[in-house]
């Protein structure tokens, strides 16, 4: 989208190498642009500047794999992902500390184990630092 002058012998060389080596592209899932000079109206610019590209042999190993476009706002590239679809993992669910867990003699020793010693709580660094050791050992 928009105009994006190249040089044509840039062009030719870089196709010429994705046919030396018989890479394909991978394709992608999610928006279609990879890039963007963040301009608005008329000057703006998006292009499809980074892709995947595998050899037909490594397709054929990995099969399941996809390509994903993630969207950061803050950033003119969109980042890519590559995962299996197949072996992702379930996010975990995030910890929640309960106010039941200090009336249970087990878990306050658990609590008490996990802020003693070398945690300072004096920035909020050693805050979280301690909060996930806590969190860790009451998850196991």
């Amino acid at each position: 989208m928009g105009e994006a002058r190249r040089s044509q012998r840039q062009m030719e060389g870089f196709r010429e190498a994705i046919n030396c080596c018989s890479f394909k592209d991978l394709g992608y899932c999610g928006p279609e642009y990879t890039w963007s000079n963040m301009q608005e109206g008329v000057n703006r610019m998006c292009l499809r500047l980074d892709r995947a590209l595998a050899t037909q042999d490594w397709i054929n190993c990995y099969k399941d794999m996809r390509v994903h476009h993630l969207v950061e706002s803050t950033s003119d590239h969109v980042a890519l992902l590559l995962s299996d679809s197949l072996a992702q993992e379930k996010p975990r669910r995030r910890f929640q500390f309960e106010a039941m867990w200090t009336r249970r003699e087990e878990c306050r020793d658990i609590i008490k184990e996990a802020w003693a010693g070398n945690v300072r709580a004096a920035t909020p660094g050693d805050i979280v630092a301690g909060l996930k050791r806590c969190a860790d050992d009451l998850s196991s």
